[in-house]
């Protein structure tokens, strides 16, 4: 953030200016990093104003289709909660996380940038954390990454990443898993062992592995 002028997000790749930023989204840059106070419209309103459901037409027949060459049926359309974006979200896939009031756009026409969205002033928690008891849990980067993990009965959870964040940590330090995996991507092994001693010291009790698959 440039005060009172400019902003990028080397991570989604929004830009805006401070001014207009700022009244969006009513933020107070005294301290690091920058605290929201409130906004205009709730989650819950964000969601429904900017997604549907199928409805037959040519645009989310495009979406499904794109959604089944990814590896998703019916099932875990369901599952995941998968919406289909209008609005500031359209062109995109919306995978939504109701209970950690999160979601993760994903274009599919192949021209729009960039080519995901994520709310742009809420932390990222682990996408699809559930309040229960977890004896293995799996963590993987994407919201794609946890199909095969999905498809198999396994309890998998996404990063959004290969790093992990405080909230995230404190998401894990709640529901407690007795077993965590973490199978990143197949090329990032070495953010797999930083994560792995990171949860090791974080959490002596709990049996922390890595999964390498291609």
């Amino acid at each position: 953030i440039n005060r009172g002028k400019w902003l990028f997000c080397y991570r989604c790749g929004y830009k805006s200016s401070y001014q207009k930023f700022s009244a969006n989204f009513n933020l107070s840059l005294v301290g690091s990093p920058p605290v929201v106070k409130n906004f205009s419209t709730s989650f819950e309103d964000y969601i429904n104003n900017n997604t549907i459901k199928s409805d037959g037409s040519m645009y989310t027949k495009g979406a499904s289709n794109y959604l089944k060459r990814r590896g998703i049926d019916s099932n875990l359309f369901e599952r995941m909660n998968i919406k289909f974006g209008v609005n500031k979200l359209f062109g995109r896939v919306v995978f939504v996380d109701a209970l950690n009031k999160y979601y993760v756009a994903r274009a599919f026409f192949p021209a729009l940038t960039p080519k995901t969205l994520n709310p742009l002033a809420l932390a990222k928690p682990l996408m699809y954390a559930q309040n229960i008891k977890y004896e293995t849990l799996f963590i993987v980067e994407g919201c794609f990454d946890m199909v095969p993990f999905l498809i198999t009965g396994r309890l998998v959870v996404a990063l959004l990443g290969k790093d992990i964040s405080l909230m995230q940590l404190q998401q894990l330090q709640k529901i407690n898993p007795k077993n965590v995996v973490i199978a990143l991507d197949s090329d990032a092994f070495a953010a797999a062992k930083k994560l792995s001693w990171v949860l090791v010291d974080k959490f002596p009790l709990t049996s922390v592995g890595i999964l390498l698959y291609n």
